[in-house]
């Protein structure tokens, strides 16, 4: 049962990682000059809020490589056929 939930724990930060990182493509996006319609108070609580998705996907980060620390072989299996799956849903979107 420790073993499955040591994959759970990656799949779960696999899955923060890419969530916080689709985020801060948005906020990028939206940070973009071109978009002079968002005010400076507005760019302040996106920068904000940018700061804060860094600091998760940092958490999110090393939740992952505390999964990976000694990883066997089924764990890399997982970990590759997790990467595979994200990336799939990510260019669908």
């Amino acid at each position: 049962m420790k073993k499955q939930n040591k994959y759970d724990a990656l799949y779960q930060a696999l899955d923060r990682q890419d969530e916080y990182t689709r985020y801060l493509k948005a906020l990028t996006d939206l940070m973009d000059p071109e978009h002079d319609a968002i005010q400076t108070e507005e760019r302040a609580r996106i920068a904000g809020l940018s700061r804060y998705l860094h600091d998760r996907l940092e958490d999110a980060n090393r939740q992952v490589y505390d999964c990976l620390r000694s990883p066997s072989e089924e764990g890399l299996a997982v970990l590759h056929k997790t990467q595979a799956e994200l990336l799939a849903r990510n260019s669908a979107h």
